[in-house]
């Protein structure tokens, strides 16, 4: 499973993002990334991939914050 995650500096808060491969139909879900984490844990899923949209491509690391409070 592949989750799309931003992090809103505004509200200190991490969402999954949908669509994210096209620019124009990119939307914000309601999930908050932890709550979707846990729930694609309980339907099922294998392996859980985190891409953190505000850190891909800047060379600054991981954003280990998303991750903290983690089942």
């Amino acid at each position: 499973m592949g989750i799309d995650t931003w992090f809103d500096a505004e509200t200190g808060k991490y969402h999954v993002n949908q669509y994210t491969g096209n620019e124009s139909r990119t939307r914000v879900t309601q999930w908050e990334t932890l709550d979707w984490v846990q729930e694609v844990q309980k339907r099922g899923a294998g392996e859980i991939v985190l891409n953190m949209m505000n850190q891909d491509g800047v060379r600054n690391g991981y954003d280990s914050g998303a991750t903290e409070k983690s089942p």
